[in-house]
């Protein structure tokens, strides 16, 4: 009897998780602002997924497990981890300057060259939130970073005054111009890096930058405004938001981060979540990872992602041994929803 009394209290337990999940989600899609929400949470050490709306308006299919969207800018937190992976192998450190990493570097002002790693890795180096030259350098309003080269970026360096006393300062710019330097020094391309680096370590061989046949299949495609939008390649910058993943593969890295296993990669993740800096509204930060509090006072570590029609968003409250990530194929922002789905876990 007592096998019986734990069955039916875990199911009961997973039901009622499911139903934090329903209700803040249902409600939220199969709309034009929201036509597709896919949701994986992890609750002590136990992994579920919910699937709502469709991945094409009106009626379209529903999404799935490996359905493929755009996560944005919790891109960051992979290239945070390919910076504590290089400096565990002792390719790098968080001191290392732009100048000693790039070769064009010797003709920006001095105050840029000494800008660290870390200090990017923590957006506190003075580099603004976008190149003050990336919109001469749109040719399709749809895809504004896919003509943005890296000698756009060299231009934009050589040129760049950086602020007398830098504040933090959310810079898309900078951890595209960290996953650029790192590539640069390993003498791969970001893809190619952060592949053999963080993704492949972590089983997620479903996850990158370039799409393969059965990946483009999978794909739900992004909506603004309630109608679909191109999606966006980000070559130069791509350490800022550049990569795809799916349901499935959020779910590896989600429980990667909230108990990060005993291997390097494993040791980079924690050493990218911890809280090192202050940042902006009383909320602290590692390296990509934010870092604020939950309802009950707890950490409450977490990042988001939006390109031109995907938002995403990934969190996790470690105490609690809880976390959770959501993907949505719609410019409408998914934060505060899935604030309180990740807070209610923990009342519950």
């Amino acid at each position: 009897m007592r096998l019986v009394a734990i069955a039916t209290f875990a199911f009961t337990v997973a039901a009622a998780q499911a139903d934090v999940i329903r209700s803040h989600f249902s409600p939220a899609a199969g709309t034009p602002e929201r036509p597709a929400a896919s949701v994986a949470w992890i609750v002590d050490g136990k992994t579920a997924f919910a699937q709502f709306g469709h991945k094409t308006l009106p009626d379209g299919p529903a999404p799935a497990a490996d359905t493929v969207y755009e996560i944005g800018s919790i891109t960051k937190t992979f290239t945070a981890a390919l910076l504590a992976d290089m400096i565990l192998n002792k390719e790098i450190t968080l001191e290392m300057a732009i100048g000693d990493l790039l070769p064009g570097a010797k003709d920006y002002p001095a105050d840029v060259r000494r800008i660290t790693v870390g200090k990017i890795a923590t957006h506190s180096s003075g580099l603004p939130r976008l190149p003050a030259n990336l919109f001469a350098t749109v040719k399709d309003p749809a895809n504004p970073y896919a003509t943005y080269t890296p000698e756009h970026l060299d231009a934009f360096l050589r040129t760049f005054v950086l602020p007398a006393a830098p504040k933090p300062e959310y810079s898309n710019l900078g951890f595209g111009l960290l996953g650029y330097a790192l590539a640069t020094k390993a003498g791969k391309s970001y893809e190619q890096l952060i592949t053999e680096r963080v993704l492949a370590p972590l089983g997620m061989r479903d996850s990158g930058i370039t799409l393969t046949g059965s990946q483009q299949s999978r794909l739900a495609p992004g909506h603004a405004d309630g109608k679909a939008v191109a999606n966006w390649d980000i070559p130069t910058l791509a350490g800022a938001g550049a990569l795809r993943s799916t349901p499935a593969d959020m779910a590896k890295y989600l429980s990667a981060v909230l108990d990060p296993p005993d291997s390097r990669i494993g040791r980079a993740i924690r050493m990218a979540r911890d809280p090192r800096a202050d940042f902006a509204n009383g909320m602290r930060i590692g390296l990509a990872w934010i870092v604020a509090k939950s309802d009950g006072g707890k950490d409450l570590i977490w990042h988001n992602g939006g390109t031109g029609g995907y938002r995403s968003f990934i969190g996790i409250i470690p105490d609690s041994k809880v976390g959770l990530v959501v993907l949505t194929n719609a410019n409408s922002n998914p934060d505060p929803i899935a604030m309180k789905a990740l807070n209610a876990f923990v009342k519950r």
